[in-house]
Protein backbone atom coordinates (compact mmCIF):
# COMPACT_ATOMS: atom_id res chain seq x y z
CA UNK A 1 0.00 0.00 0.00
CA UNK A 2 1.12 3.56 -0.79
CA UNK A 3 0.37 6.96 0.72
CA UNK A 4 0.87 10.37 -0.88
CA UNK A 5 3.35 12.62 0.94
CA UNK A 6 0.75 15.27 1.87
CA UNK A 7 -1.92 12.79 3.04
CA UNK A 8 -2.96 12.65 6.70
CA UNK A 9 -1.85 9.01 6.80
CA UNK A 10 1.67 9.80 5.58
CA UNK A 11 3.21 9.30 9.04
CA UNK A 12 1.54 5.90 9.45
CA UNK A 13 2.61 4.43 6.10
CA UNK A 14 6.02 5.33 4.74
CA UNK A 15 5.72 3.87 1.25
CA UNK A 16 5.14 6.40 -1.53
CA UNK A 17 3.90 6.00 -5.14
CA UNK A 18 6.64 5.27 -7.69
CA UNK A 19 8.13 8.14 -9.66
CA UNK A 20 6.98 8.53 -13.22
CA UNK A 21 10.56 9.35 -14.22
CA UNK A 22 13.90 9.62 -12.45
CA UNK A 23 14.71 12.74 -14.46
CA UNK A 24 12.66 14.98 -12.20
CA UNK A 25 13.19 17.48 -9.39
CA UNK A 26 11.72 15.06 -6.82
CA UNK A 27 14.43 12.50 -7.59
CA UNK A 28 17.29 15.00 -7.55
CA UNK A 29 16.01 16.62 -4.36
CA UNK A 30 15.75 13.21 -2.68
CA UNK A 31 19.38 12.40 -3.56
CA UNK A 32 20.61 15.81 -2.40
CA UNK A 33 18.71 15.46 0.90
CA UNK A 34 20.28 12.07 1.52
CA UNK A 35 23.75 13.45 0.78
CA UNK A 36 23.12 16.32 3.18
CA UNK A 37 21.89 13.95 5.90
CA UNK A 38 24.87 11.68 5.33
CA UNK A 39 27.31 14.58 5.70
CA UNK A 40 25.67 16.02 8.81
CA UNK A 41 24.16 13.05 10.66
CA UNK A 42 26.31 10.01 9.84
CA UNK A 43 29.62 10.16 11.78
CA UNK A 44 30.57 6.65 10.62
CA UNK A 45 30.36 7.58 6.91
CA UNK A 46 33.38 9.08 5.11
CA UNK A 47 33.34 12.86 5.05
CA UNK A 48 32.11 14.72 1.97
CA UNK A 49 35.45 16.25 1.09
CA UNK A 50 37.86 16.64 -1.80
CA UNK A 51 39.78 13.45 -2.65
CA UNK A 52 42.60 12.67 -5.07
CA UNK A 53 41.19 12.54 -8.59
CA UNK A 54 41.64 9.50 -10.86
CA UNK A 55 44.14 9.52 -13.71
CA UNK A 56 41.42 10.51 -16.20
CA UNK A 57 37.96 11.98 -15.73
CA UNK A 58 35.07 13.19 -17.83
CA UNK A 59 34.23 16.87 -17.38
CA UNK A 60 30.44 16.65 -17.73
CA UNK A 61 30.17 20.15 -19.23
CA UNK A 62 26.84 21.98 -19.41
CA UNK A 63 23.98 22.68 -21.80
CA UNK A 64 26.37 24.92 -23.75
CA UNK A 65 29.52 22.84 -23.32
CA UNK A 66 30.04 19.22 -24.46
CA UNK A 67 31.54 16.64 -22.08
CA UNK A 68 35.31 16.35 -22.41
CA UNK A 69 37.98 13.97 -21.12
CA UNK A 70 40.49 15.65 -18.82
CA UNK A 71 43.80 14.40 -17.40
CA UNK A 72 44.35 16.01 -13.98
CA UNK A 73 47.87 16.57 -12.69
CA UNK A 74 49.02 13.87 -10.27
CA UNK A 75 47.77 14.60 -6.77
CA UNK A 76 44.99 16.97 -7.84
CA UNK A 77 42.03 16.82 -5.47
CA UNK A 78 38.35 17.42 -6.09
CA UNK A 79 34.93 15.75 -6.08
CA UNK A 80 33.59 13.40 -8.71
CA UNK A 81 30.99 10.70 -9.28
CA UNK A 82 31.62 7.18 -10.63
CA UNK A 83 29.31 5.16 -12.86
CA UNK A 84 28.53 1.49 -12.28
CA UNK A 85 26.65 -0.07 -15.21
CA UNK A 86 26.26 -3.00 -17.59
CA UNK A 87 28.13 -2.73 -20.88
CA UNK A 88 26.00 -5.28 -22.69
CA UNK A 89 27.24 -6.92 -25.87
CA UNK A 90 29.12 -3.87 -27.15
CA UNK A 91 29.99 -0.27 -26.38
CA UNK A 92 29.57 2.25 -29.17
CA UNK A 93 31.85 5.03 -27.85
CA UNK A 94 35.26 4.17 -26.37
CA UNK A 95 38.53 5.81 -25.46
CA UNK A 96 41.14 4.47 -27.88
CA UNK A 97 44.85 5.07 -28.39
CA UNK A 98 44.16 6.84 -31.66
CA UNK A 99 41.60 9.15 -30.08
CA UNK A 100 43.91 9.95 -27.18
CA UNK A 101 46.93 10.64 -29.41
CA UNK A 102 44.93 12.90 -31.75
CA UNK A 103 43.42 14.83 -28.86
CA UNK A 104 39.84 13.93 -29.80
CA UNK A 105 38.71 14.19 -26.20
CA UNK A 106 35.31 15.84 -26.60
CA UNK A 107 32.23 13.60 -26.51
CA UNK A 108 29.05 15.38 -27.71
CA UNK A 109 26.19 14.35 -25.46
CA UNK A 110 24.02 13.07 -28.31
CA UNK A 111 26.82 10.77 -29.53
CA UNK A 112 26.91 8.83 -26.24
CA UNK A 113 24.81 5.74 -25.43
CA UNK A 114 21.77 6.38 -23.25
CA UNK A 115 23.22 5.18 -19.93
CA UNK A 116 26.30 7.41 -20.18
CA UNK A 117 24.18 10.34 -21.37
CA UNK A 118 21.79 9.97 -18.42
CA UNK A 119 24.66 9.71 -15.93
CA UNK A 120 26.08 12.99 -17.22
CA UNK A 121 22.68 14.66 -16.82
CA UNK A 122 22.46 13.36 -13.23
CA UNK A 123 25.91 14.81 -12.40
CA UNK A 124 24.91 18.18 -13.82
CA UNK A 125 21.64 18.25 -11.86
CA UNK A 126 23.40 17.33 -8.61
CA UNK A 127 26.09 19.94 -9.16
CA UNK A 128 29.10 17.67 -9.79
CA UNK A 129 31.53 18.58 -12.56
CA UNK A 130 33.31 15.27 -13.04
CA UNK A 131 32.32 11.68 -13.79
CA UNK A 132 34.46 8.54 -14.02
CA UNK A 133 33.28 6.04 -16.66
CA UNK A 134 35.48 3.07 -17.52
CA UNK A 135 34.67 3.12 -21.26
CA UNK A 136 35.86 6.73 -21.58
CA UNK A 137 38.56 6.85 -18.88
CA UNK A 138 40.48 3.64 -19.69
CA UNK A 139 42.24 3.13 -23.03
CA UNK A 140 40.39 0.12 -24.38
CA UNK A 141 42.92 -0.99 -27.03
CA UNK A 142 46.30 -0.45 -25.34
CA UNK A 143 48.99 -3.10 -26.12
CA UNK A 144 48.62 -6.20 -23.92
CA UNK A 145 45.75 -4.39 -22.18
CA UNK A 146 48.37 -2.54 -20.14
CA UNK A 147 46.22 0.54 -19.45
CA UNK A 148 43.28 -1.66 -18.45
CA UNK A 149 45.47 -3.67 -16.05
CA UNK A 150 46.88 -0.52 -14.47
CA UNK A 151 43.53 1.19 -14.04
CA UNK A 152 41.57 -1.88 -12.96
CA UNK A 153 44.11 -2.35 -10.17
CA UNK A 154 43.04 1.02 -8.71
CA UNK A 155 39.29 0.39 -8.44
CA UNK A 156 39.51 0.71 -4.65
CA UNK A 157 40.74 4.28 -5.07
CA UNK A 158 38.45 5.22 -7.96
CA UNK A 159 35.20 4.07 -6.34
CA UNK A 160 36.37 4.64 -2.77
CA UNK A 161 37.25 8.30 -3.43
CA UNK A 162 34.14 9.06 -5.49
CA UNK A 163 31.70 11.27 -3.59
CA UNK A 164 28.86 9.23 -5.09
CA UNK A 165 28.48 6.12 -7.25
CA UNK A 166 25.64 6.22 -9.77
CA UNK A 167 24.37 2.67 -10.37
CA UNK A 168 22.33 2.00 -13.52
CA UNK A 169 20.87 -1.06 -11.85
CA UNK A 170 17.92 -1.80 -14.14
CA UNK A 171 19.66 -1.44 -17.52
CA UNK A 172 20.97 -4.61 -19.15
CA UNK A 173 23.11 -2.60 -21.58
CA UNK A 174 24.04 1.00 -22.33
CA UNK A 175 21.22 1.48 -24.84
CA UNK A 176 18.52 1.26 -22.15
CA UNK A 177 19.57 4.30 -20.13
CA UNK A 178 18.87 5.19 -16.51
CA UNK A 179 15.64 7.18 -16.85
CA UNK A 180 13.75 4.53 -18.81
CA UNK A 181 12.32 2.31 -16.08
CA UNK A 182 10.11 3.84 -13.35
CA UNK A 183 6.47 4.79 -13.52
CA UNK A 184 3.66 2.29 -13.22
CA UNK A 185 1.24 4.83 -11.74
CA UNK A 186 -1.77 3.61 -13.70
CA UNK A 187 -1.85 0.39 -11.68
CA UNK A 188 -3.04 2.09 -8.48
CA UNK A 189 -6.46 1.97 -6.84
CA UNK A 190 -7.47 3.94 -3.72
CA UNK A 191 -8.97 2.67 -0.46
CA UNK A 192 -9.79 4.52 2.81
CA UNK A 193 -7.16 4.25 5.58
CA UNK A 194 -8.64 4.71 9.07
CA UNK A 195 -6.52 6.46 11.69
CA UNK A 196 -7.07 7.37 15.33
CA UNK A 197 -9.71 9.96 16.35
CA UNK A 198 -11.81 9.26 13.29
CA UNK A 199 -9.29 10.62 10.79
CA UNK A 200 -9.49 8.89 7.42
CA UNK A 201 -6.62 9.03 4.95
CA UNK A 202 -6.40 7.67 1.46
CA UNK A 203 -4.15 4.72 0.70
CA UNK A 204 -3.33 3.27 -2.71
CA UNK A 205 -2.82 -0.33 -3.65
CA UNK A 206 -0.23 -0.96 -6.35
CA UNK A 207 -0.31 -4.16 -8.41
CA UNK A 208 3.14 -5.38 -9.46
CA UNK A 209 4.21 -8.32 -11.56
CA UNK A 210 5.85 -11.01 -9.46
CA UNK A 211 9.25 -10.37 -11.11
CA UNK A 212 9.34 -6.58 -10.61
CA UNK A 213 11.11 -6.77 -7.26
CA UNK A 214 13.54 -9.39 -8.48
CA UNK A 215 17.30 -9.09 -8.83
CA UNK A 216 18.37 -6.13 -10.93
CA UNK A 217 20.57 -6.82 -14.01
CA UNK A 218 23.52 -4.91 -12.54
CA UNK A 219 23.41 -7.04 -9.37
CA UNK A 220 24.29 -10.11 -11.45
CA UNK A 221 27.58 -8.64 -12.72
CA UNK A 222 30.90 -9.45 -11.05
CA UNK A 223 32.58 -6.07 -11.60
CA UNK A 224 29.52 -4.27 -10.21
CA UNK A 225 29.68 -6.47 -7.09
CA UNK A 226 33.08 -4.98 -6.26
CA UNK A 227 32.12 -1.45 -7.27
CA UNK A 228 29.21 -1.42 -4.84
CA UNK A 229 31.29 -2.67 -1.92
CA UNK A 230 34.07 -0.14 -2.60
CA UNK A 231 31.70 2.83 -2.79
CA UNK A 232 31.17 5.13 0.19
CA UNK A 233 27.75 6.20 -1.14
CA UNK A 234 25.71 4.73 -3.95
CA UNK A 235 22.42 5.75 -5.55
CA UNK A 236 20.82 2.89 -7.43
CA UNK A 237 18.27 3.53 -10.18
CA UNK A 238 16.21 0.34 -10.06
CA UNK A 239 13.19 -0.93 -11.98
CA UNK A 240 10.58 0.51 -9.64
CA UNK A 241 12.43 2.59 -7.04
CA UNK A 242 15.40 4.81 -6.35
CA UNK A 243 17.68 3.43 -3.61
CA UNK A 244 20.29 5.29 -1.57
CA UNK A 245 22.94 3.44 0.44
CA UNK A 246 25.85 4.61 2.55
CA UNK A 247 27.66 3.04 5.47
CA UNK A 248 24.85 4.07 7.84
CA UNK A 249 21.47 3.57 6.13
CA UNK A 250 19.65 2.17 3.16
CA UNK A 251 16.74 4.32 1.99
CA UNK A 252 14.46 4.14 -1.04
CA UNK A 253 11.76 6.28 -2.59
CA UNK A 254 9.11 3.89 -1.25
CA UNK A 255 9.99 5.28 2.16
CA UNK A 256 11.72 2.17 3.51
CA UNK A 257 14.76 2.68 5.76
CA UNK A 258 17.21 -0.01 6.85
CA UNK A 259 19.87 0.48 9.56
CA UNK A 260 22.64 -0.52 9.30
CA UNK A 261 22.73 -0.57 5.52
CA UNK A 262 22.88 -3.78 3.50
CA UNK A 263 26.01 -2.38 1.83
CA UNK A 264 27.75 -2.06 5.18
CA UNK A 265 26.68 -5.57 6.18
CA UNK A 266 28.08 -7.08 2.97
CA UNK A 267 31.41 -5.27 3.31
CA UNK A 268 31.89 -6.79 6.78
CA UNK A 269 31.31 -10.37 5.68
CA UNK A 270 34.04 -12.99 5.93
CA UNK A 271 36.12 -13.61 2.82
CA UNK A 272 34.45 -16.98 2.32
CA UNK A 273 30.99 -15.40 2.40
CA UNK A 274 32.05 -12.70 -0.06
CA UNK A 275 33.49 -15.23 -2.50
CA UNK A 276 30.38 -17.42 -2.28
CA UNK A 277 28.28 -14.40 -3.29
CA UNK A 278 30.79 -13.13 -5.86
CA UNK A 279 31.19 -16.52 -7.56
CA UNK A 280 27.49 -16.44 -8.48
CA UNK A 281 27.99 -13.25 -10.49
CA UNK A 282 28.59 -13.19 -14.23
CA UNK A 283 31.65 -12.15 -16.23
CA UNK A 284 31.86 -11.41 -19.93
CA UNK A 285 35.49 -12.57 -19.83
CA UNK A 286 36.22 -15.52 -17.47
CA UNK A 287 39.85 -14.32 -17.30
CA UNK A 288 38.61 -11.40 -15.14
CA UNK A 289 37.64 -13.74 -12.28
CA UNK A 290 40.50 -12.55 -10.04
CA UNK A 291 40.93 -9.08 -11.53
CA UNK A 292 37.35 -8.10 -10.70
CA UNK A 293 38.01 -8.30 -6.94
CA UNK A 294 41.47 -6.68 -6.79
CA UNK A 295 39.97 -3.59 -5.14
CA UNK A 296 38.40 -5.69 -2.38
CA UNK A 297 41.73 -7.46 -1.82
CA UNK A 298 43.64 -4.18 -1.57
CA UNK A 299 41.03 -2.81 0.84
CA UNK A 300 41.54 -5.81 3.14
CA UNK A 301 45.32 -5.68 2.85
CA UNK A 302 45.40 -1.99 3.81
CA UNK A 303 43.01 -2.53 6.73
CA UNK A 304 44.85 -5.60 8.03
CA UNK A 305 41.59 -7.56 8.24
CA UNK A 306 43.11 -10.88 7.16
CA UNK A 307 45.96 -10.90 9.68
CA UNK A 308 49.18 -12.85 9.25
CA UNK A 309 49.80 -16.57 8.94
CA UNK A 310 52.65 -16.35 11.47
CA UNK A 311 50.05 -15.58 14.17
CA UNK A 312 48.43 -18.98 13.67
CA UNK A 313 51.34 -21.24 12.77
CA UNK A 314 54.44 -19.61 14.19
CA UNK A 315 56.12 -19.37 10.77
CA UNK A 316 55.54 -17.78 7.41
CA UNK A 317 55.97 -20.25 4.51
CA UNK A 318 54.00 -17.95 2.23
CA UNK A 319 56.82 -15.43 2.28
CA UNK A 320 55.78 -12.26 0.45
CA UNK A 321 52.37 -13.66 -0.56
CA UNK A 322 49.66 -12.55 1.89
CA UNK A 323 47.13 -13.31 -0.85
CA UNK A 324 47.35 -16.45 -2.96
CA UNK A 325 45.19 -16.52 -6.12
CA UNK A 326 41.91 -15.72 -4.36
CA UNK A 327 42.91 -17.29 -1.01
CA UNK A 328 44.49 -15.64 2.04
CA UNK A 329 47.67 -17.04 3.56
CA UNK A 330 46.40 -16.29 7.08
CA UNK A 331 43.58 -18.81 6.51
CA UNK A 332 45.01 -20.85 3.66
CA UNK A 333 44.05 -24.29 4.99
CA UNK A 334 40.46 -23.13 5.48
CA UNK A 335 40.33 -21.40 2.11
CA UNK A 336 41.37 -24.59 0.33
CA UNK A 337 38.12 -26.17 1.55
CA UNK A 338 35.79 -24.92 -1.18
CA UNK A 339 33.62 -26.94 -3.50
CA UNK A 340 31.51 -26.20 -6.54
CA UNK A 341 27.73 -25.90 -6.21
CA UNK A 342 26.84 -26.85 -9.79
CA UNK A 343 24.92 -30.04 -10.42
CA UNK A 344 26.80 -32.80 -12.20
CA UNK A 345 24.97 -32.33 -15.49
CA UNK A 346 26.09 -28.68 -15.71
CA UNK A 347 29.79 -29.15 -15.05
CA UNK A 348 32.14 -27.66 -17.62
CA UNK A 349 35.86 -28.10 -18.38
CA UNK A 350 38.27 -25.50 -17.08
CA UNK A 351 38.53 -22.31 -19.17
CA UNK A 352 40.96 -22.63 -22.07
CA UNK A 353 42.72 -19.46 -20.87
CA UNK A 354 44.76 -19.99 -17.70
CA UNK A 355 43.23 -18.08 -14.80
CA UNK A 356 44.52 -19.60 -11.57
CA UNK A 357 46.09 -22.75 -10.11
CA UNK A 358 43.61 -25.58 -9.58
CA UNK A 359 43.64 -25.26 -5.78
CA UNK A 360 41.95 -21.86 -6.20
CA UNK A 361 38.17 -21.43 -6.56
CA UNK A 362 38.97 -19.00 -9.41
CA UNK A 363 40.14 -21.89 -11.61
CA UNK A 364 36.56 -22.99 -12.34
CA UNK A 365 33.55 -21.12 -13.74
CA UNK A 366 30.97 -22.33 -11.23
CA UNK A 367 29.51 -20.92 -8.00
CA UNK A 368 31.40 -22.21 -4.95
CA UNK A 369 30.82 -22.57 -1.24
CA UNK A 370 33.16 -23.22 1.68
CA UNK A 371 32.98 -25.77 4.47
CA UNK A 372 32.78 -24.88 8.15
CA UNK A 373 36.49 -25.27 8.93
CA UNK A 374 36.64 -21.61 9.92
CA UNK A 375 33.97 -22.00 12.58
CA UNK A 376 35.76 -25.03 13.99
CA UNK A 377 38.94 -22.98 14.36
CA UNK A 378 37.05 -20.09 15.93
CA UNK A 379 35.45 -22.36 18.54
CA UNK A 380 38.58 -24.27 19.46
CA UNK A 381 41.89 -23.18 17.89
CA UNK A 382 43.94 -25.78 19.76
CA UNK A 383 41.70 -28.62 18.61
CA UNK A 384 41.95 -27.34 15.07
CA UNK A 385 45.73 -27.72 15.26
CA UNK A 386 45.26 -31.35 16.32
CA UNK A 387 43.07 -32.16 13.33
CA UNK A 388 46.06 -33.48 11.44
CA UNK A 389 45.66 -30.89 8.69
CA UNK A 390 48.06 -30.51 5.82
CA UNK A 391 51.28 -28.54 6.37
CA UNK A 392 52.26 -25.73 3.98
CA UNK A 393 55.98 -25.54 3.26
CA UNK A 394 56.18 -23.21 0.27
CA UNK A 395 53.96 -20.93 -1.81
CA UNK A 396 54.87 -19.68 -5.26
CA UNK A 397 52.51 -17.38 -7.15
CA UNK A 398 53.37 -15.90 -10.55
CA UNK A 399 51.55 -12.56 -10.29
CA UNK A 400 51.53 -9.66 -12.70
CA UNK A 401 53.82 -6.74 -11.86
CA UNK A 402 51.12 -4.23 -12.77
CA UNK A 403 48.34 -6.08 -10.93
CA UNK A 404 49.98 -8.14 -8.14
CA UNK A 405 46.66 -9.12 -6.57
CA UNK A 406 44.95 -9.89 -9.86
CA UNK A 407 45.67 -12.12 -12.82
CA UNK A 408 48.07 -15.06 -12.46
CA UNK A 409 50.74 -15.70 -15.08
CA UNK A 410 50.94 -19.12 -16.74
CA UNK A 411 54.72 -19.21 -16.40
CA UNK A 412 56.54 -19.74 -14.14
CA UNK A 413 54.05 -22.19 -12.59
CA UNK A 414 52.23 -21.26 -9.40
CA UNK A 415 52.10 -23.99 -6.77
CA UNK A 416 51.83 -25.02 -3.13
CA UNK A 417 54.39 -27.41 -1.63
CA UNK A 418 52.58 -29.25 1.15
CA UNK A 419 52.81 -32.31 3.37
CA UNK A 420 49.58 -34.22 3.70
CA UNK A 421 48.08 -37.68 3.92
CA UNK A 422 47.55 -39.07 0.42
CA UNK A 423 45.33 -42.06 -0.26
CA UNK A 424 44.60 -43.63 -3.68
CA UNK A 425 40.96 -43.71 -4.73
CA UNK A 426 40.81 -47.37 -5.74
CA UNK A 427 37.83 -48.02 -7.97
CA UNK A 428 36.85 -44.36 -8.28
CA UNK A 429 36.60 -43.07 -11.85
CA UNK A 430 35.31 -39.96 -13.57
CA UNK A 431 31.50 -40.04 -13.76
CA UNK A 432 30.50 -38.90 -17.26
CA UNK A 433 27.45 -39.29 -19.37
CA UNK A 434 29.42 -41.28 -21.92
CA UNK A 435 30.28 -43.68 -19.10
CA UNK A 436 26.94 -43.76 -17.28
CA UNK A 437 27.70 -47.09 -15.64
CA UNK A 438 30.44 -45.46 -13.63
CA UNK A 439 27.95 -42.99 -12.19
CA UNK A 440 25.68 -45.88 -11.24
CA UNK A 441 28.55 -47.74 -9.67
CA UNK A 442 29.23 -44.73 -7.48
CA UNK A 443 25.54 -44.26 -6.67
CA UNK A 444 24.10 -40.84 -7.40
CA UNK A 445 22.75 -39.39 -4.18
CA UNK A 446 20.51 -36.35 -3.65
CA UNK A 447 19.02 -33.92 -6.21
CA UNK A 448 22.22 -31.86 -6.03
CA UNK A 449 23.97 -34.84 -7.63
CA UNK A 450 26.65 -35.15 -4.99
CA UNK A 451 28.07 -38.66 -5.15
CA UNK A 452 28.52 -41.13 -2.34
CA UNK A 453 31.23 -43.61 -3.10
CA UNK A 454 33.20 -46.50 -1.66
CA UNK A 455 36.94 -45.95 -2.31
CA UNK A 456 37.60 -49.54 -1.31
CA UNK A 457 34.75 -51.86 -2.20
CA UNK A 458 35.15 -53.85 1.01
CA UNK A 459 34.55 -50.78 3.22
CA UNK A 460 30.98 -49.97 4.18
CA UNK A 461 29.19 -47.66 4.73
CA UNK A 462 30.40 -44.90 2.35
CA UNK A 463 33.11 -42.77 3.91
CA UNK A 464 32.56 -39.45 2.19
CA UNK A 465 30.65 -37.18 -0.16
CA UNK A 466 32.36 -36.16 -3.38
CA UNK A 467 31.81 -33.02 -5.45
CA UNK A 468 33.67 -32.59 -8.75
CA UNK A 469 35.17 -29.28 -9.88
CA UNK A 470 34.78 -29.89 -13.60
CA UNK A 471 33.63 -32.25 -16.31
CA UNK A 472 36.71 -33.71 -18.03
CA UNK A 473 37.02 -34.03 -21.77
CA UNK A 474 36.39 -37.51 -23.20
CA UNK A 475 40.08 -37.79 -24.10
CA UNK A 476 41.01 -37.34 -20.43
CA UNK A 477 38.70 -40.14 -19.33
CA UNK A 478 40.03 -42.50 -21.99
CA UNK A 479 43.66 -41.72 -21.19
CA UNK A 480 43.17 -42.68 -17.54
CA UNK A 481 40.71 -45.56 -17.94
CA UNK A 482 43.43 -48.19 -18.13
CA UNK A 483 45.11 -47.08 -14.90
CA UNK A 484 44.28 -48.80 -11.64
CA UNK A 485 44.15 -45.50 -9.75
CA UNK A 486 44.40 -42.02 -11.19
CA UNK A 487 42.47 -40.11 -8.53
CA UNK A 488 43.76 -39.54 -5.00
CA UNK A 489 42.42 -38.14 -1.74
CA UNK A 490 44.60 -35.36 -0.28
CA UNK A 491 43.68 -34.75 3.33
CA UNK A 492 43.30 -31.04 4.19
CA UNK A 493 41.75 -31.31 7.65
CA UNK A 494 40.06 -33.95 9.76
CA UNK A 495 36.82 -33.94 7.78
CA UNK A 496 37.89 -32.56 4.40
CA UNK A 497 40.02 -33.74 1.47
CA UNK A 498 40.82 -32.56 -2.01
CA UNK A 499 40.38 -34.95 -4.93
CA UNK A 500 43.61 -34.72 -6.94
CA UNK A 501 45.26 -36.45 -9.87
CA UNK A 502 48.88 -36.66 -11.09
CA UNK A 503 49.83 -34.16 -13.77
CA UNK A 504 52.87 -33.14 -15.78
CA UNK A 505 53.22 -29.37 -15.45
CA UNK A 506 55.31 -27.19 -17.74
CA UNK A 507 58.14 -25.74 -15.71
CA UNK A 508 58.04 -28.63 -13.24
CA UNK A 509 59.15 -31.44 -15.54
CA UNK A 510 60.98 -34.15 -13.66
CA UNK A 511 59.55 -33.08 -10.30
CA UNK A 512 57.89 -35.93 -8.44
CA UNK A 513 54.44 -35.92 -6.85
CA UNK A 514 52.90 -33.06 -8.83
CA UNK A 515 49.10 -33.04 -8.58
CA UNK A 516 46.18 -30.90 -9.69
CA UNK A 517 42.87 -30.58 -7.91
CA UNK A 518 39.71 -31.97 -9.58
CA UNK A 519 37.23 -32.13 -6.70
CA UNK A 520 36.47 -32.01 -3.00
CA UNK A 521 35.34 -34.54 -0.42
CA UNK A 522 33.76 -34.20 3.00
CA UNK A 523 34.62 -37.24 5.13
CA UNK A 524 31.98 -39.26 6.87
CA UNK A 525 34.48 -41.53 8.58
CA UNK A 526 38.07 -41.04 9.79
CA UNK A 527 38.92 -44.57 8.54
CA UNK A 528 39.79 -43.28 5.08
CA UNK A 529 43.30 -42.24 6.21
CA UNK A 530 43.84 -44.95 8.80
CA UNK A 531 47.61 -45.48 9.30
CA UNK A 532 48.43 -43.14 6.38
CA UNK A 533 51.57 -41.01 6.80
CA UNK A 534 52.11 -37.59 5.28
CA UNK A 535 53.69 -37.21 1.84
CA UNK A 536 55.42 -34.16 0.38
CA UNK A 537 53.63 -33.09 -2.82
CA UNK A 538 53.31 -30.15 -5.24
CA UNK A 539 49.78 -28.83 -5.82
CA UNK A 540 49.45 -26.76 -9.01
Amino acid sequence: MLILQDDSAATALLRRPPMVTYDCEAAYTAIQNQMKNCAQLHPKCPKLEDKILPRRLLDVGSDLKAPKLIIPETGTVGRYCALSYCWGQSQSVLLTQDRLQKGLLTFPLQSLPATLKDAIVICRKLGFNYLWVDALCIVQDSPDAEDWERESATMDEIFGNAVLTIAASAAQDTSRGIFHFPGKGERLCSIPYHLEKGVIGKAYVQFNRLDEDGKQPLATRAWAFQEALLSSRIVSFQTNKLVWECDTIRWDTNGLITQPSILKHRSEKSWQDLIEEYSRCELTFPSDRLSAIVGLVKRRVSSGIMGNLSVMTGNDPCGPYPYVAGLWQSRLVEHLCWYNMQVLQSLRPRPTTYIAPTFSWASIQHPVTFTAVQSLYAMCPRSYELFDKLDIHEVNVATSEIQPFGSIELSPPSFLRVSACLEPAVGLEWPTFNHEHKVQALRKANPRDDIYFVPRFDVLPPVGELTLDLQPARSEVDSYSSQSSFLWFLKVSRWNSLIVRPVVKEGLEGVENVFERVGFMQHKSPRLFFNTTKTLIILV
